[in-house]
């Protein structure tokens, strides 16, 4: 037969603090938002467009901006290499019917997925608006453009006339 024994031990009082231990390793920087951010827009007005002669869109109002800058040409500077998400939109109608397209380039380039075109009447509202996530490079520019068939004057409703906005996701 076997018996087992237990033993309660009372505990003693609580021993003096012992000496602070040294400084862990750094962690890493968390991320606050998005890495850089902006745009620029138009609340009205009127951008004239000849005969098939792209334009770019007169946007002479700026968002708040963060890590990019403005080229003072209606277009954003991209101040860092990476993705970006660039969203725009325009609200107008047109002093002549026509058919007109509306690209967002990157320095001379159309962005893919990212032309409108449509026919157009006098007194009709149009809203043209997309967004895409696109390989941005240190130093390029974005620019709205736009080009006509025929001579149309693009007269942007008031408010919320057109916009160009470019966000850093990475």
């Amino acid at each position: 037969m076997t018996y087992a024994l237990n033993f309660v031990i009372p505990e003693g009082p609580t021993g003096p603090q012992g000496p602070k231990g040294e400084q862990g390793a750094k962690g890493e920087n968390g991320t606050t938002g998005l890495n850089a951010y902006g745009g620029l827009y138009n609340s009205g007005g009127q951008i004239n467009l000849g005969i098939s002669t792209s334009t770019v869109a007169n946007l002479p109002s700026s968002l708040p901006n963060y890590n990019l800058s403005y080229n003072g040409n209606n277009g954003i500077l991209i101040d860092a290499t990476g993705t970006y998400e660039i969203s725009y939109h325009l609200l107008f109608t047109v002093s002549y019917a026509t058919r007109v397209t509306i690209n967002i380039r990157e320095n001379a380039n159309n962005i893919p997925n990212l032309g409108i075109t449509k026919d157009l009447t006098t007194g009709t509202d149009y809203s043209y608006s997309g967004s895409t996530i696109v390989k941005l490079n240190e130093g390029d520019i974005i620019t709205m453009n736009l080009l006509a068939q025929e001579s149309t004057n693009i007269n942007l409703n008031s408010g919320n006339g057109a916009s160009l906005i470019v966000k850093k996701i990475d």
